[in-house]
């Protein structure tokens, strides 16, 4: 894959590795508890499941996410560094080149909307760090939550089975990467550390 005229090797050593480690377990995604969401009229009654497709399509919902993920989209990125105690915007960094424009497929506004719809609406966002031959991050691709799967080793590290859609279509089937390679924001965690529960999905 090419970014910005640089070749980008997003299955080599900066990525991570291609196979589940050795003794690694996938997170329960719901742990054992159900939903309770009057998403429509004696939907709580009818013990009619509620989807994140069917809760979004409601409007007083779609209306707030709406409102939240468009108005956080419009705060500024920098890059900021630690300077004798203090924290400064950094100008003239190559690094920072990742926060005006994340990706080939969006630009920063449309970035941002995306990681905040989908912790909203999914309680986890994921996004996928794509490194040049240096190891510097020079795209950022937030990836659909429903084909992420966290996973722990017996000791206790970290990674993210990752299978491909139709944004990342030049990873295979399934892939692993370290945590080091994948931002996870995840919203309250109610009885797992690495799932995050929706807002708009009632856990009880």
């Amino acid at each position: 894959a090419r970014h910005d005229g640089r070749e980008v090797n997003l299955l080599g050593r900066f990525f991570g590795r291609k196979a589940m480690p050795p003794g690694a377990t996938a997170v329960p995604g719901n742990g054992g508890w159900h939903t309770i969401f009057d998403w429509k009229p004696g939907a709580w009654q009818q013990d009619a499941p509620a989807s994140v497709e069917s809760v979004a399509r409601n409007s007083a919902v779609f209306a707030c996410v709406s409102l939240i993920s468009n108005d956080i989209a419009k705060l500024p990125m920098r890059l900021m560094t630690r300077q004798a105690g203090y924290w400064k915007a950094t100008t003239g960094d190559r690094r920072a080149m990742v926060l005006r424009k994340p990706n080939r497929t969006q630009i920063r506004l449309q970035f941002v909307q995306q990681w905040v719809v989908s912790k909203l609406l999914h309680g986890n966002t994921y996004v996928l760090k794509e490194r040049d031959g240096n190891g510097i991050v020079r795209g950022l691709y937030v990836l659909d939550p429903t084909r992420v799967t966290p996973l722990v080793t017996e000791q206790g590290d970290v990674y993210y089975q990752i299978a491909s859609d139709d944004v990342r279509r030049d990873l295979p089937h399934s892939h692993v990467a370290p945590a080091l390679d994948i931002i996870h924001d995840r919203g309250p965690c109610l009885y797992h550390p690495l799932v995050g529960v929706s807002a708009y999905l009632i856990q009880v």
